[in-house]
């Protein structure tokens, strides 16, 4: 749902950022074709956009303007292409200079060719999205030679201490995918990746919440508690994602509940898809659709600045 948002900016106390968290969805598609693709299962994918770059900027200035802009994030499609980067660099740029972190999540496919790019918007923390390792990555992303390129990718990005500290891994837990993420936690320690964020596949159905996948709830603590045990030989931090909490997981495990890492009050987050349509936290999670849209001239951002600030503010006045 929102954790490869707000994990990284999660505080010691686990408390969200003071503000809104914009997170993105940009046009241009993906070289890959992952099966549980959440970019495709809401719907949001689209190769051409009516929003401009300078838009997202705008709309992050704006409400750094305000004073409600906590940090900012790409969490798709995929970012590090030639036609989708003026996006990321536009959102990501702008926010950089407001002064707030930022973060960007890739399939890492055409991670290698964009590390001059990602070294000039340090201090971006960089997650590399890997659910598995060799020729089951590939099988899992429907792209023969995916993972070889993932890791040169990633290799390079190690090479470098500074950008180093800003690579993470971010996996998803499946259906008996346990052996998988034991891999990727392996190939983390392996190459110098010290930290992995592990989230559960989400079911987003055309009417009403989303949920975690059946299977994986009513099996997930007895797999993610292995996995916290394999991270823990291996050197790893894994960190468990917030819908584990928000979607009422309900684990009992204690080692299973150190590892989440949710926020201990609800988020000011919205999510800007590709066609320029802005959904709140609550409005995702509850799957009720989206009530606002960006408008394509930068000059009108002020005003959908000022309703996210409102409507997020509410949505933070109610219950969980």
């Amino acid at each position: 749902m929102v954790s490869i948002a707000l994990n990284p900016f999660l505080g010691s106390d686990d408390m969200p950022p003071e503000g809104v968290v914009l997170t993105a969805v940009l046009p241009g598609g993906c070289q890959l074709a992952c099966p549980y693709c959440i970019v495709a299962m809401r719907g949001e994918r689209r190769f051409a956009s009516p929003v401009a770059p300078e838009c997202l900027a705008a709309l992050s200035e704006e409400l750094h303007r305000q004073g409600a802009l906590a940090a900012a994030a790409v969490v798709g499609d995929e970012p590090l292409q030639a036609h989708a980067w003026p996006y990321a660099e536009a959102l990501l740029g702008a926010a950089a200079r407001c002064g707030v972190p930022t973060g960007l999540i890739t399939n890492g496919f055409e991670l290698a060719d964009f590390v001059p790019d990602l070294r000039t918007l340090a201090p971006t923390r960089i997650l590399v999205s890997l659910d598995g390792v060799g020729a089951r990555q590939d099988q899992l992303r429907r792209m023969p030679g995916a993972f070889a390129r993932i890791d040169h990718g990633v290799r390079r990005v190690v090479a470098e201490p500074d950008m180093r500290r800003r690579l993470a891994i971010a996996s998803i837990l499946m259906p008996g995918n346990v052996r998988d993420v034991a891999q990727v936690l392996d190939y983390a320690a392996e190459v110098g990746v010290g930290r992995v964020f592990l989230s559960p596949l989400m079911v987003f159905p055309m009417e009403g919440p989303c949920r975690i996948h059946p299977k994986v709830l009513s099996e997930g603590e007895r797999d993610v508690a292995a996995l916290c045990r394999h991270a823990a030989e291996s050197g790893i931090e894994l960190c468990l994602s917030d819908e584990l909490v928000a979607l009422d997981a309900a684990w009992g495990g204690s080692l299973v509940d150190d590892k989440i890492c949710a926020p201990a009050g609800k988020p000011r987050l919205v999510r800007v898809d590709a066609n320029g349509h802005i959904a709140t936290y609550e409005q995702i999670r509850t799957g009720t659709g989206y009530t606002l849209e960006l408008p394509s001239n930068p000059a009108l951002v002020g005003t959908v600045a000022s309703q996210i600030v409102q409507l997020t503010d509410q949505e933070t006045q109610i219950a969980i």
